[in-house]
């Protein structure tokens, strides 16, 4: 269902630091000119017609577009028109309002939704780092096995200092005037640090990190393709289909999956696991990284973790309808101890699935607080074949907590530590393991 499509800021932020930000600034023809004025128009109509909030959170939203309608008009290039659109999007100061760059849909074939006049561009590639900030440092909490960064010898618990020329502090920088004070300001810091580690496919990134030593290293890596299996729905640009299952060294069962989307795939593999877990004496799902996607499989995955029937994630409230998450028992749920690893790139459908089960005390959450942009939303494709993420509907946990610009505290505050990421340890499943076998009950005792 459209309306319960849950993604994340992580949409817009691949397009204005990614592609969007390398090919976007071609100059502006008369046609695009046209077709920029056109999809303002239709942008803020659709934000006027079918926002949540009549009041659209305060602002006046006539004076918007008469202030921004012509800078679009006016803009030089198509990426300065987008920014306009963004730009107005942002007087409403909520998640899932953007305009998505057409540069943005590259990664399955490579190819743009929107004709260039230049010749085709590389679709984005990695080096099969990740990142996250640590004490206002980026650092590397897990590197992909046999990628560039893995056969160079890079290390979890490694740092980045810069890439291409690029310093970590410069980005920072960035992020804190742009997010100071805010919930999302990790997710945004730690979302800009990965793309810092990434290129266009082919492009080779020349990276100076700092290793377990401390000792300065220079490594040349060339990007690779991402990784994961491309999956593309409806007006989003592709997303790569990452999951995984096993038993952790006590016993617990453990899932992970990197976007909510491929129901038709992840929801199977996601019930057969954890019917094939039932023994195990607790359950960790790891959201952590995951920004979002169909709000409906939050569900789905919730069925399988319940007893009690009628119980709720949260409620949905749009402008004519109000809709609540109610999740029922199925055949094989897991009766044992849940916990759920979040951290500050856990978005959106990832948010409204930890949240609910801690509100309604069926999981326990480790990790750091998520970023707080959880709004249900929709995407649909504007005449100049950028695509429009709009908020449809609020949406309230089921202890009537409001995520939105909130995020959720998890029970237990775990942040990733660099010494124990260089001996090869994850302190947050650490942390969840130590829980589960404090309740020392295996499931269905």
């Amino acid at each position: 269902m459209r309306v319960r499509l849950g993604l994340a800021m992580a949409t817009v932020m691949t397009g204005t630091l990614g592609c969007a930000a390398r090919h976007a600034e071609r100059p502006m023809s008369a046609q695009d000119r046209t077709l920029a004025v056109r999809s303002f128009d239709e942008m803020w109509t659709i934000v006027r017609d079918r926002h949540f909030d009549p009041k659209y959170n305060g602002v006046d939203w006539e004076a918007v577009k008469v202030e921004f309608g012509p800078r679009v008009e006016a803009s030089i290039t198509h990426g300065e028109s987008v920014r306009f659109m963004n730009e107005a999007l942002g007087r409403l100061d909520q998640s899932h309002f953007a305009v998505i760059s057409s540069d943005a849909y590259e990664g399955v074939t490579g190819k743009s939704e929107r004709p260039k006049s230049n010749a085709e561009e590389p679709a984005e590639g990695e080096v099969g780092l990740d990142v996250r900030v640590i004490h206002e440092s980026a650092v590397v909490v897990a590197v992909d096995r046999d990628s560039p960064a893995d056969r160079a010898g890079i290390k979890p618990g490694w740092r980045v200092l810069e890439s291409n020329g690029k310093k970590v502090g410069v980005v920072l920088a960035a992020v804190d005037k742009a997010f100071a004070g805010q919930v999302k300001r990790d997710g945004m810091a730690s979302l800009a640090l990965r793309h810092l580690v990434r290129g266009p496919l082919g492009e080779t990134l020349r990276l100076k990190l700092e290793d377990g030593s401390g000792k300065a290293r220079t490594i040349k890596l060339e990007a690779v393709g991402l990784s994961g299996t491309p999956v593309v729905f409806g007006h989003l640009p592709p997303f790569h289909l990452e999951y995984d299952a096993r038993r952790l060294a006590g016993g617990a069962a453990y899932l992970r999956f990197s976007v909510f989307f491929d129901p038709a795939t992840v929801m199977p593999w996601y019930r057969e696991r954890v019917r094939e877990f039932a023994d195990a004496p607790g359950l960790v799902i790891d959201l952590r990284g995951n920004p979002g996607g169909l709000g409906g499989m939050a569900m789905g995955m919730g069925n399988m973790l319940v007893e009690t029937p009628n119980q709720k994630l949260g409620t949905m409230t749009s402008r004519d309808a109000v809709i609540n998450f109610v999740l029922n028992p199925q055949v094989g749920s897991f009766k044992g101890p849940i916990a759920i690893l979040i951290d500050e790139l856990s978005m959106s459908t990832s948010e409204i699935m930890a949240g609910g089960l801690q509100a309604i005390g069926r999981a326990r959450v480790f990790g750091v607080r998520s970023s707080g942009l959880a709004l249900p939303s929709q995407v649909v494709k504007l005449a100049s074949g950028d695509g429009f993420q709009f908020a449809t509907a609020d949406y309230v946990s089921a202890d009537g907590k409001v995520l939105e610009g909130h995020g959720v505290e998890p029970d237990e505050t775990v942040r990733p530590d660099p010494k124990a990421l260089l001996e090869g340890r994850d302190v947050v499943i650490e942390a969840a393991e130590t829980w589960i076998r404090s309740k020392g009950n295996p499931a269905g005792d």
